[in-house]
């Protein structure tokens, strides 16, 4: 995957959306690492005005949302909702998904029906 990818989606343009990507990829200039994007959104969390309503990631950072859950568990606020993007190999069960405690229907191998599982996830909070 490119290192800015999440910048041709079409999310950069919402106005209801702010669109913030980190690269995990170690070699990359522009790495950026967990503990900096786990800070980003806990460091939002607090407010719901501008907490991080949807984080997409790739299946590999499932982990992270685990901790990323527990600390907002243990501050009281909000978790991200993740919406996941497997590979074009990747097989997601339901056993999967009640491991991880992913709702199935936000499990996509598209970018592009992530963005818009998060679009919908934004709207829906807003209403």
């Amino acid at each position: 995957f490119k290192a800015k990818a999440y910048e041709s989606s079409f999310l950069k343009d919402e106005a209801s959306v702010e669109l913030m990507g980190f690269h995990d990829d170690k070699a990359a200039p522009d790495y950026c690492s967990k503990e900096r994007w786990m800070e980003y959104i806990m460091s939002r969390a607090e407010d719901p005005s501008s907490r991080i309503a949807v984080a997409i990631i790739n299946k590999r950072h499932l982990p992270t949302i685990k901790e990323i859950r527990a600390a907002c568990s243990e501050k009281g606020f909000m978790p991200p909702k993740p919406v996941v993007v497997t590979r074009a190999g990747d097989d997601w069960s339901a056993d999967e998904a009640t491991e991880w405690d992913i709702d199935a229907s936000s499990v996509t191998k598209d970018w592009v029906e992530a963005a818009q599982i998060a679009l919908a996830e934004v709207k829906r909070i807003m209403q």
